[in-house]
């Protein structure tokens, strides 16, 4: 499947290591071209139980980046602060064919009337994840499961 992060974070760079490992075609986009130069260079370096392994990724500085030549992407994955949702998606709408599937995963609310305005509110491959917690003192948790983490290695 190909995939593009809109919004390759902490978050975007953690999902698109797991998913590229996973034997997807994903395509990470951040604006810092810094960032984005060190990932397509050395790749992202996944953690895991402590165990450090190397992730090859694509990225991008703007979706304009997105090779195409394998196909349309099929995903579109929305990562990035609510505020800036318009500017990304309206830049991203040449790589969003009448097949992509837009799934936001970002906090807040609000976004998801941006998306199906810009994408278009009768589409059927606008889709948003809700998830809601109700822990006090999750803070103060553990979890005994691995977790983890990516980041570019310089």
């Amino acid at each position: 499947m190909k995939i593009c992060i809109l919004g390759a974070g902490a978050l975007g760079c953690a999902i698109g290591g797991v998913l590229t490992e996973a034997g997807n075609e994903v395509w990470l986009v951040n604006r810092d071209a810094q960032h984005v130069e060190v990932m397509n260079g050395v790749g992202l370096t996944m953690r895991t139980g402590g165990v450090d392994r190397v992730v090859k990724v694509h990225a991008a500085i703007h979706a304009s980046g997105v090779d195409l030549s394998s196909g349309p992407v099929e995903l579109a994955i929305v990562l990035v602060k609510s505020f800036h949702t318009r500017e990304v998606i309206e830049s991203a709408m040449a790589i969003i064919a009448d097949n992509t599937t837009v799934l936001s995963l970002q906090n807040g609310v609000g976004h998801e009337d941006v998306l199906a305005g810009v994408v278009g509110r009768a589409s059927k491959n606008c889709r948003k994840a809700a998830i809601g917690c109700n822990c006090p003192m999750a803070w103060r948790s553990s979890c005994s499961r691995p977790r983890p983490t990516a980041w570019p290695r310089r």
